[in-house]
């Protein structure tokens, strides 16, 4: 299967009133989920990601060849992951790039053709200190050695294969509401990675207990447990999915052998 990722940061510009330091360290958490086994087990060269401010002179262009590029006639699947500052301006959910330029979520979610298949999410926070987990994470999405990424991979993709062509949006926040920063990343993030973290060692045990050893979960399955752990903040994230499918989230594909009986 042909697919795309295009990440997307900004944590506001160093000295600012409203700089979030740990957008970035949220951001490299994804990252790293993406790559690992049960999050997709992305390939490099499937990832792409916007020009830091810093080193490239013209986000614009940069974000025009690289939405063209996921909006590819050849790209099966897309997924496009914002974190970083955000509103809405003038009625209209929008984000915002490093260098100040706004763009309309309608951007990132309208179909390019018929057969689009593609996640959108957006997380747009304000956070405070960072505190670097993202090893630990590694080894857990990677159970430790014990998944086979290639597997879960192969499984992952035939779960989109399997789904109709949409569009899915999962938004961090409610209109009109803040989303919150955390010491590890944003309050979204570490409410998602979390209860996937949590939840591995069951999603493996009932995994292993099927005949073809597989597990999944869709941001649908997740989304009570992702407010009931967002409620201390008084955030509350929105899904917007208008088919009956969802694209997954986690993907688990273990070997198990099947006794025969003579």
């Amino acid at each position: 299967m042909s697919r795309k990722a295009f990440l997307i940061m900004n944590p506001g510009l160093l000295g600012d009133r409203n700089y979030a330091p740990t957008v970035e360290n949220a951001y490299n958490r994804v990252k790293s989920y993406l790559k690992s086994p049960v999050g997709g087990y992305w390939h490099d060269e499937e990832i792409l990601e916007l020009a830091r401010v810093a080193n490239y002179e013209n986000l614009e262009e940069d974000f025009c060849n690289k939405m063209e590029a996921v909006g590819n006639v050849d790209v099966e699947y897309s997924l496009i992951v914002f974190i970083g500052h955000g509103g809405a301006v003038n009625g209209n959910d929008s984000i915002q790039l490093e260098d100040g330029r706004i763009i309309p979520i309608s951007t990132l979610i309208t179909p390019v053709s018929p057969i689009t298949k593609r996640m959108v999410i957006i997380d747009a926070c304000r956070s405070y200190v960072a505190i670097p987990e993202i090893m630990l994470e590694q080894r857990a999405f990677a159970g430790d050695g014990q998944f086979q990424g290639t597997w879960c991979r192969d499984y992952y993709n035939h779960l989109i294969a399997e789904c109709e062509p949409h569009v899915e949006l999962i938004q961090s926040t409610q209109y009109g509401q803040y989303a919150h920063g955390s010491q590890t990343g944003t309050a979204f993030m570490d409410a998602l990675l979390g209860i996937i973290k949590h939840n591995l060692p069951l999603w493996n045990s009932l995994a292993l207990m099927t005949h073809l050893g597989e597990y999944r979960a869709t941001f649908r399955d997740l989304e009570g447990f992702v407010r009931t752990q967002m409620d201390a903040y008084g955030q509350v994230p929105q899904y917007t999915n208008a088919s009956q499918c969802a694209f997954p989230l986690f993907a688990l594909k273990r070997l198990v052998q099947n006794i025969l009986n003579d």
